[in-house]
């Protein structure tokens, strides 16, 4: 209905036009920037139990849908990912917000939003995808954190790499992710590292 809407409005109203594919004048005025570079909170003293990881990997897709992402998933932290990555001079890669080095951090947990227009719409409107993926990874961040285990940003060298590894779809020779349910129109961005035992379905 969004697609038929845009197609339609992007025909007969400029404002439209401006508010999809226009860039913004100043970049920090796009949400999903301030909430990607935020430190984020602490980790709290005391951590939940976790009795069975297969199952916390159920809930962590559930609650990330909860978020509004459309695909979910959760997979073995690769070291390749992060290939052209800073490191500390000792081969660990740090994060950038709790320093913690990603070899501490065993899972990751991988969103993806459908998007609505094309690549190349850089307005307000046209990066609501992007800025939905934020915000869904933001909340994974900070319940994990408040749940007791550490929680991270990170942006793999290719998302699509990552998301294929959580088993959300496949990788083209191209290196084009495409889903069995939303095609290549999905966005991937950062990635949530974590510490929470989780038993990511085998491959």
């Amino acid at each position: 209905m969004l697609g038929f809407l845009s197609g339609l409005l992007r025909r007969k109203d400029p404002y439209w036009d401006q508010f999809v594919n226009r860039p913004l004048t100043d970049p920090k005025n796009m949400v999903f920037d301030l909430i990607s570079d935020s430190p984020g909170g602490g980790v709290f003293a005391v951590k939940m139990d976790v009795h069975d990881p297969a199952a916390m990997v159920r809930h962590m897709v559930q609650l990330a849908k909860f978020w509004d992402v459309d695909v979910a998933g959760v997979a073995a932290t690769d070291p390749a990912w992060f290939a052209d990555d800073a490191t500390n001079g000792n081969g660990k890669r740090e994060s950038a917000d709790s320093q913690a080095p990603a070899q501490e951090l065993a899972h990751a947990i991988v969103c993806g939003v459908r998007r609505d227009f094309g690549v190349k719409a850089q307005g307000m409107g046209g990066q609501r995808a992007e800025q939905k993926l934020a915000v869904a990874n933001f909340h994974l961040r900070s319940y994990l954190r408040e749940i007791g285990y550490q929680a991270e940003f990170a942006k793999p060298r290719s998302p699509g790499q990552a998301a294929a590894a959580a088993g959300l779809g496949t990788l083209k020779p191209d290196g084009t992710f495409v889903s069995p349910e939303h095609g290549d129109r999905l966005v991937f961005g950062q990635i949530v590292l974590t510490n929470l035992p989780l038993e990511p379905p085998a491959a």
